[in-house]
């Protein structure tokens, strides 16, 4: 015999349902990953402002550096593209999705070009998965 809907409310069973579903305690592990934003300004204990910026001048291709930091003050809206990238990797919580979003990256927009291609006058993938590894390491 099933019950009505009035029992099920009067016996508390949807009230410990969502308890049991929706309480705080019991959510899903990956929502408690940290992000490799949180991980970052965790170890480097800098403000959440100067994050972009961080991360672009330990990633930058250590041969276009010079060229680089000319660029920088000269046009910085040169950098958008890697800028967005940064944004993109702030919020994801593994070293695998950093490196499945750089694939894509560089899928759909190569580095093409006298300075993104030959001179690598841009963010260097390697140097941001090894710094997204190096974080990621110890939260296994």
């Amino acid at each position: 015999m099933g019950r009505t809907r009035q029992q099920v409310f009067d016996q508390g069973y949807v009230v410990r349902l969502t308890e049991d579903v929706f309480h705080p305690d019991h959510s899903r592990s990956f929502m408690n990953k940290p992000s490799f934003g949180d991980l970052f300004l965790r170890n480097v204990s800098m403000l959440a402002a100067d994050f972009g910026a961080t991360v672009f001048r330990l990633c930058v291709c250590p041969q276009g550096t010079p060229l680089a930091r000319l660029i920088w003050y000269l046009r910085r809206a040169y950098f958008q593209p890697d800028f967005e990238l940064i944004e993109q990797v702030r919020n994801l919580t593994s070293s695998t999705e950093v490196r499945l979003e750089l694939n894509r990256v560089r899928y759909y927009h190569p580095a093409t070009g006298l300075f993104r291609g030959f001179l690598r006058v841009r963010i260097s993938g390697q140097r941001l998965l090894n710094l997204a590894d190096g974080l990621f390491a110890g939260t296994g």
